[in-house]
């Protein structure tokens, strides 16, 4: 179940980015000084007495935000048992990142979290 949920590392970015939805876990750090998965509802806002602690989104809920913040959409296909994505600015018809066909990935989890990765940096640096 926990590979349904994006890792903390990057949970911990999308916090920073302003993600608040309310989310059906988080990642409590703070208290057993490792990751785990408390299971309710809650946004970063609820969870705001700790730096460490944040929210634990779905990779659909990130993916999401990305859409609804940065007007940009991620697709994912598969060609010959290699997954490839694609990131577009919406209504502009500008490519966002390269298409990934220079860099095929062998699953569907690792092209989505090299995308997420990626978008997650262009972003902090202001693109």
């Amino acid at each position: 179940m926990e590979k349904q949920f994006v890792p903390y590392e990057l949970a911990v970015k999308l916090k920073e980015l302003g993600f608040d939805e309310e989310c059906f876990g988080w990642y409590d750090f703070e208290t057993f000084k490792e990751v785990n998965i408390k299971w309710s509802h809650c946004s970063n806002y609820d969870l705001n007495w700790s730096k460490l602690n944040c929210t634990a989104p779905l990779w659909q809920q990130a993916f999401d935000f990305i859409r609804e913040k940065y007007n940009t959409v991620v697709n994912f296909h598969c060609n010959d048992k290699r997954w490839f994505g694609e990131a577009r600015r919406i209504n502009f018809y500008e490519r966002f990142l390269d298409s990934g066909y220079s860099k095929p990935y062998k699953t569907y989890e690792e092209a989505r979290q090299a995308y997420l990765e990626k978008l997650i940096e262009i972003i902090e640096n202001g693109n």
